[in-house]
């Protein structure tokens, strides 16, 4: 069922999401993002072999404004210290969460414009298991009027109240 309504940014728009999804895990990419064919699949495959994991993840390629491929991140197995105080492992456009655990935690802060996903990251992180597949799930789009590359400020800013809050 697609669904459009007003919200009160991306965080807000998430959370509806998040309050609609009736299966145990859930997959969310932002507009510019692409999952990989048979991501899904690979993700699942992963969840079948855990105890009910908070994240399966997968490796993803960074695209261009054209989805020409110019990066391959090959990520590292999810460590929650690391995590916190220095990579993010897990990009959301390679990622399947656990909709039932995220619910429990909290969900989405609808205060964070930029860093809701390392937010969940963290949140999940901490109350069950984060499992990696070495496979290419997920494309990140990377140009010059992402948010990535325009409200760094914003970035540093949040991921710096989050790295206190969870720290």
């Amino acid at each position: 069922e697609f669904v459009s309504e007003k919200d009160n940014g991306q965080a807000d728009a998430c959370q509806k999401a998040l309050n609609r999804v009736e299966t145990e895990y859930f997959i969310w990419l932002n507009a510019d993002d692409v999952l990989l064919p048979g991501a899904a699949e690979k993700l699942l495959s992963k969840v079948s072999e855990t105890d009910h994991a908070s994240i399966v993840y997968g490796d993803y390629v960074r695209i261009d404004g054209e989805g020409k491929v110019f990066a391959k991140r090959r990520q590292p197995t999810y460590n929650y210290w690391d995590c916190l105080h220095g990579y993010l492992f897990v990009q959301n456009a390679a990622a399947m969460f656990n909709a039932i655990k995220l619910r429990e935690a909290g969900g989405f802060n609808p205060n964070l414009r930029f860093v809701m996903d390392y937010d969940i990251i963290l949140k999940l992180g901490k109350i069950g298991p984060v499992k990696h597949i070495k496979e290419f799930c997920g494309a990140f789009r990377v140009h010059e009027t992402s948010k990535t590359s325009t409200i760094d400020d914003v970035c540093q800013k949040e991921t710096a109240e989050l790295r206190t809050k969870y720290g």
